[in-house]
């Protein structure tokens, strides 16, 4: 048995997917405490003074992801992608736009407030 899709329901899908892009949203933000990785799945905190870096990294299977190198030796993953202009992948070091070094300099940041 085949389900048609009435035409005059037709407009309602590119509003449908638009909706659903707007939920399923994924958010990366730092605040003055905490790194926060927002998902449809749930949210990720990693305490500012927990993380030592962030680099992107590439991966065969499960494609691009922003790792999050803790302190004690953790590594968090998350599905964050660089710009489309990004030579991180090809193993240059962060540009000072790029988000692995803007969370690499905000954590030094906290660490040497901390320190003085």
């Amino acid at each position: 048995m085949t389900t048609v899709l009435l035409p005059e329901f037709w407009p309602s899908i590119p509003l449908s997917l638009v909706m659903l892009a707007v939920v399923l949203r994924e958010e990366l933000r730092l605040t003055d405490d905490d790194l926060v990785f927002r998902t449809i799945f749930g949210t990720t905190r990693i305490p500012r003074a927990e993380i030592e870096s962030a680099r992107f990294d590439y991966h065969l299977v499960g494609g691009v992801y922003l790792e999050i190198h803790r302190r004690d030796g953790r590594v968090e993953k998350l599905r964050v992608s660089p710009k489309a202009t990004s030579t991180e992948l090809s193993g240059d070091p962060p540009a000072p736009d790029s988000a692995a070094y803007q969370i690499t300099r905000w954590a030094a940041d906290g660490r040497s407030t901390e320190a003085g």
